[in-house]
């Protein structure tokens, strides 16, 4: 059985004066299962709604009313980091290695906390790309545990396994008209929601190029809403025909949007404002909490689908939302966040009394903890992360995006990993005989179909003089790898 965690934040006063409780603990690791409990806890925050993401390593969060993020180290268990920022934060979100955030004057930043990568390349190619990228300045190298293997000297060439850290800030320019309150994301596309009632659409891919002379414009903008947006949600699908997003307005509807295609598949109609939203990874189960303090539960392909060929309604009529699962007490208030397990199977629930309930799908709720502040963020935590050839050891501050410097990190145990022919090539001593084998047979080839006479133009291009140079490299190749003297006597 696995192992499932959920991080929670907290806002606002103490609730207690009880000096058994922790006043400076403002986020909170929790298990979920096998067992329940708190397992660690991160001191000096004040995190407000849809303000804190996190990594398998690091842990961010937005300040209530403030210009700065607080960087926590999960493996360190500290505060690592104090990031600050031209405009305040009212949003928060990770995607991969980027940080994005929603500003209070309408605007998106996008920190590169570091841009990662790990891979295998030889040191020229790296340097190409670095000079057709127009990067206005060198790269660091920063060789920590270099590798020393090295193909031969007549090549000329290195390989290096490298970790860039860029920390570049991009901007978008103000689309939004007030505050991005939220933001949900996928690998391709960024949707903003916002107190003007607004959805922009974003290419992921369009905002972080590297020619900044064009300034990033939303793809498609969703303006259905009447009022505020107060929470946004969105499927992991890449497919076009099941992109879908989730909003939640102040004017007491939900939308399902395919966002690809900017197409509302169904309004939602509650009896009160809705706070929170939560949806499953598959898509199929939508939560809300309202602030009447009851929690609905919505199956979009159910017995009564509410999208899709099986819907009864058309997409253009707008239905009521059933009766909720359940109702928070009055002692907790309306609950403020919600989380859903990734099997879809258990809800969470986060209210301003400092509770957190686990709830079953039939409206049975526990409560797990008790905090001392209101409860504003719960982040169900992936149970197997995803498996990386990264780490991020530093966590570069960010900086505009035309005053940028690549920092590289040399890692150590990467190439033996790598299953192809370059990575193969790089961890073997010298060359491998097969390579060499097959030069020969093209080399061969084309001195068979091509003509004998020197500087008379060949095959492909090839001049036979070139033919006589590769020859004598191969030669040498040859030698330095110890091939047979039959296998190159054919040269």
């Amino acid at each position: 059985m696995w192992s499932e965690y959920f991080l929670s934040s907290v806002c606002g006063p103490p609730l207690s004066s009880n000096t058994a409780i922790a006043k400076d603990v403002g986020i909170y690791q929790h298990s979920l299962s096998p067992t329940t409990g708190i397992k660690a806890t991160f001191k000096k925050s004040s995190c407000p709604a849809n303000c804190l993401a996190a990594s398998d390593t690091h842990i961010f969060a937005a300040q209530q009313d403030k210009a700065y993020v607080h960087v926590y180290s999960r493996l360190r268990g500290n505060q690592e980091a104090f990031v600050a920022f031209s405009d305040r934060i009212r949003s928060l979100l990770l995607v991969g290695d980027v940080l994005l955030l929603g500003t209070a004057e309408g605007k998106v930043l996008l920190w590169e906390f570091p841009f990662s990568s790990i891979d295998i390349i030889p040191l020229p190619i790296f340097q190409s790309i670095l000079h057709f990228s127009h990067l206005p300045v060198s790269p660091l190298l920063t060789p920590v545990t270099p590798i020393t293997r090295m193909l031969p000297s007549i090549y000329s060439i290195s390989c290096l396994a490298f970790h860039i850290c860029t920390g570049r800030l991009v901007f978008t320019p103000p689309i939004h008209i007030q505050a991005v309150s939220c933001m949900a994301a996928t690998r391709n596309h960024l949707i903003t929601g916002s107190d003007d009632s607004n959805l922009n659409v974003w290419s992921l891919s369009r905002l972080l190029e590297l020619d900044n002379t064009v300034e990033p414009e939303p793809e498609r903008t969703l303006s259905n809403h009447r009022a505020a947006i107060t929470s946004l949600v969105a499927s992991r699908s890449s497919n076009p025909h099941s992109s879908l997003c989730v909003s939640a307005s102040r004017d007491k509807t939900c939308i399902v949007w395919n966002y690809r295609t900017g197409d509302a598949l169904r309004t939602i109609l509650f009896p009160a404002t809705p706070l929170a939203a939560a949806m499953d990874p598959f898509p199929r189960l939508l939560a809300v909490s309202l602030e009447d303090r009851s929690i609905h539960l919505l199956d979009f392909f159910g017995d009564k689908p509410l999208i899709g060929s099986r819907a009864v309604e058309s997409s253009s009529t707008m239905i009521k939302a059933p009766a909720p699962i359940a109702q928070a007490a009055v002692d907790q208030g309306p609950a403020s966040c919600l989380g859903l397990s990734h099997d879809g199977g258990t809800l969470l629930s986060g209210h301003p009394q400092g509770q957190i309930v686990k709830w079953s799908l039939n409206g049975h709720g526990t409560e797990l903890a008790s905090l001392n502040s209101s409860v504003t963020n719960l982040i169900v935590l992936p149970p197997s992360p995803p498996q990386v050839n990264t780490r991020t050891i530093n966590i570069v501050k960010p900086s505009p995006a035309d005053q940028y410097a690549p920092v590289v990190q040399l890692e150590q145990g990467t190439m033996s990993h790598d299953a192809s022919s370059l990575g193969k090539l790089v961890s073997t001593p010298g060359l491998p005989l097969s390579q060499l084998v097959d030069a020969v047979t093209a080399v061969n080839s084309l001195r068979t179909a091509g003509t004998a006479c020197v500087g008379v133009q060949g095959p492909n291009g090839l001049e036979v003089k070139e033919e006589v140079e590769l020859s004598h490299v191969l030669t040498q190749l040859g030698s330095f790898a110890e091939l047979k003297p039959a296998s190159m006597s054919s040269l």
